[in-house]
């Protein structure tokens, strides 16, 4: 069993990540996406407070000088994603909404060609023609008889896209802002975002 533990541990990232478009999908209608993000996010930094408070007290001023940008990766991952996500499951299905997430490393080497000049290999441009294929196809396979696109699809879209754009601006992280402090600092930003 002391052998398979680290196994069984890898296994509840990608579980908590499904079990959040469930209980997105679940509960988004009746909460709202705004309520369900902070109250998510809440949790959250209640859990990280007592770990990260002496590490955050000790780089406030890492913190402060770098402001603009952490609000900006604050912005564009804790205070959004979710917000929009859950907007989008109140009109499409969790398996939808999973699928269309799953474009986010096609949108990270897009973007990243288009903002940060990166290359790109044949394969990589081959691989994000079929992926933004595969996510055109589901969002138009669900075109309803006036023609409209399920307006939930596009919302996960934007979630990604945003998730996106977030992780190639990690690159602008400060380097001296530990991971602990950073993550404390985007999980408080959102909470405040969301809590306005």
């Amino acid at each position: 069993m002391a052998r398979s533990w680290p196994y069984l541990v890898l296994l509840l990232p990608p579980l908590f990540w499904a079990g959040n478009f469930i209980v997105g999908r679940a509960f988004s209608s009746d909460l709202g996406a705004i309520t369900m993000s902070f109250y998510r996010w809440l949790m959250a930094l209640i859990l990280l407070l007592p770990i990260s408070f002496l590490t955050v007290r000790g780089e406030l001023p890492i913190i402060l000088k770098n402001l603009p940008i952490l609000t900006l990766l604050a912005l564009l991952s804790v205070a959004s994603f979710n917000v929009l996500l859950y907007l989008g499951l109140r009109d499409t299905e969790a398996t939808n909404a999973l699928l269309i997430n799953s474009s986010i490393p096609v949108w990270i080497v897009f973007f990243g060609v288009i903002f940060y000049g990166d290359s790109l290999t044949k394969r990589q441009g081959l691989g994000i023609s079929i992926s933004l294929a595969g996510v055109s196809f589901l969002i138009l396979s669900d075109l309803n008889d006036n023609l409209k696109i399920n307006s939930g699809d596009l919302w996960v879209v934007a979630s990604s896209i945003g998730w996106a754009l977030y992780s190639l601006t990690l690159r602008k992280k400060p380097n001296e802002l530990s991971g602990l402090g950073f993550l404390t600092y985007i999980v408080f930003f959102g909470v405040c975002f969301n809590g306005l």
